[in-house]
């Protein structure tokens, strides 16, 4: 019931046509045509350099387990993803280790991101055991504009010495503007340029030079700009 109320919820707010455009918009950036922007930031560098950003009244707060989220943080999420989609995440990814950040203003989630030390759950770079891939990050809208997932993930640069970690990674897909407007302002600098490419039932990566990748990036917000 939860999948067909937001189904018809996404109708009512975008009409039948906006609907089943936005749906299979969704469709070739998630499976047709992935092509990433790779950023990379090094705690270690920035050790002492580094204070603690939050804005007043802004916590972390990390949940390792199911257990660990709150009601309340659950149907947060839940909103956003789904009851299932969001169940089977917590089942899923709990099992691999990996636990999930939340930015939170009093008992209001902001944003919240997966974190796999050691593990990329995407395959895109190959990780040491000291280093973080940040994956399946999102903002709620009604909190987007606000530079919260700027705060968020500079932020956690702060947590990396408490787990040992050094290095944090995350991807960004070309078509996410907002998003790779943001990461122009942060700590995290761009790497790499990597193709998903779907073949046979398989992800293959093509990457490109690493001295391109500022060059995409500006390219992709400029053609934000421009539209």
């Amino acid at each position: 019931m939860g999948q067909i109320a937001q189904i018809r919820s996404k109708i009512r707010e975008h009409g039948v046509l906006g609907f089943f455009r936005k749906a299979a918009q969704r469709i070739y950036r998630t499976r047709l045509h992935r092509r990433f922007i790779v950023y990379c930031a090094d705690a270690q560098d920035l050790q002492g350099r580094l204070p603690e950003i939050l804005p007043p009244g802004f916590t972390l707060a990390r949940r390792a387990e199911r257990s660990a989220i709150s009601e309340s943080e659950a149907a947060q999420i839940a909103s956003l993803k789904g009851e299932r989609k969001a169940e089977q995440e917590y089942a899923e990814r709990f099992a691999l280790g990996a636990a999930l950040w939340l930015y939170k203003q009093g008992d209001t989630v902001h944003c919240f991101v997966w974190w796999y030390q050691g593990l990329s759950l995407d395959g895109l770079v190959p990780l040491a055991p000291y280093d973080v891939y940040l994956s399946d990050g999102a903002s709620f809208p009604e909190h987007r504009g606000q530079g919260a997932i700027g705060y968020f993930l500079d932020s956690l640069l702060t947590q990396c010495p408490a787990y040992g970690a050094h290095r944090v990674f995350y991807a960004i897909q070309t078509w996410n503007k907002p998003m790779l407007r943001s990461s122009a302002k942060m700590k995290f600098r761009p790497i790499g340029v990597v193709d998903h490419v779907p073949l046979f039932g398989r992800q293959l990566q093509v990457w490109h030079a690493l001295e391109d990748a500022p060059a995409y990036l500006a390219k992709a917000i400029r053609s934000d700009e421009r539209s």
